[in-house]
């Protein structure tokens, strides 16, 4: 599933600083996925977002001004 959202009215220059939240595991009651593979995936997913995107911007820990939220 390729769903984003994009807000049109952003104003992208006045962030400094991306804050990378938890990844979360959306699964239905039937997933074949076992819960440590789904914390494994999480874990996985959330580290590479940090790397790639640490790259770019400057890593936030917690929200603030100048801080934006993924």
């Amino acid at each position: 599933a390729a769903l984003r959202y994009v807000n049109p009215h952003a104003v992208w220059t006045q962030y400094q600083q991306i804050w990378i939240t938890s990844v979360i595991f959306w699964g239905s009651e039937t997933t074949n996925v076992s819960a440590a593979d789904q914390h494994m995936l999480t874990d996985y997913f959330h580290q590479v977002l940090r790397e790639e995107l640490g790259k770019k911007f400057a890593l936030a820990d917690q929200a603030g001004p100048g801080v934006m939220q993924l």
